[in-house]
């Protein structure tokens, strides 16, 4: 069971910067409400990812793919939006060392946002032949990551043929 100690938040605590009690039973209803949809969405089978750590068998056929894939490529693109793409920055800083990319292989690098110029930037300074691209989208139809996922593709493609379809992993619901 996970608990959080909030002790040191509060006003009379730490001073006129801290939370006061008040604020955070003005919350309660919220969060009660907020933690009673997760579980109805739980229960309806919305939000499959809160079971993968007991899904063995899933786990080990992302293990087993990882480790077909781990050194073969330069550069790891992450596709997406949001938390899709946050979640995995969140595990990369706090994993890597500050400046992995400046000196380690393969370079994890973001490609989350769909402005052409950006993305134009991106393949321009990104050799695709060294790379692999990892697209998650929770819901598998996020508009920005699936425009991002098209472009991807044509331009993976266009450079390496049959090549294309092994260097791109899609993690989604099912």
């Amino acid at each position: 069971m996970i608990s959080v100690d909030y002790t040191f938040i509060f006003e009379e605590i730490i001073g006129e910067n801290g939370l006061k009690r008040s604020d955070i039973e003005n919350y309660k209803d919220k969060v009660s409400a907020a933690i009673d949809s997760i579980l109805s969405d739980h229960k309806e089978n919305k939000l499959s990812f809160l079971e993968l750590p007991e899904k063995i068998d899933v786990i080990e056929k992302i293990e087993n793919y990882v480790k077909s894939i781990r050194f073969d490529y330069k550069n790891i693109i992450i596709v997406g939006i949001g938390g899709s793409s946050l979640g995995v920055q969140a595990i990369y800083q706090a994993l890597l060392p500050y400046y992995h990319n400046l000196f380690s292989e393969p370079k994890i690098l973001f490609l989350e946002n769909v402005d052409p110029e950006t993305i134009s930037e991106f393949f321009e300074r990104v050799k695709i032949e060294d790379s692999m691209a990892v697209v998650i989208t929770k819901s598998g139809s996020t508009a920005e990551t699936m425009s991002q996922f098209m472009i991807l593709k044509n331009y993976f493609d266009d450079r390496l043929k049959d090549k294309a379809a092994e260097r791109i992993a899609v993690v989604t619901d099912p």
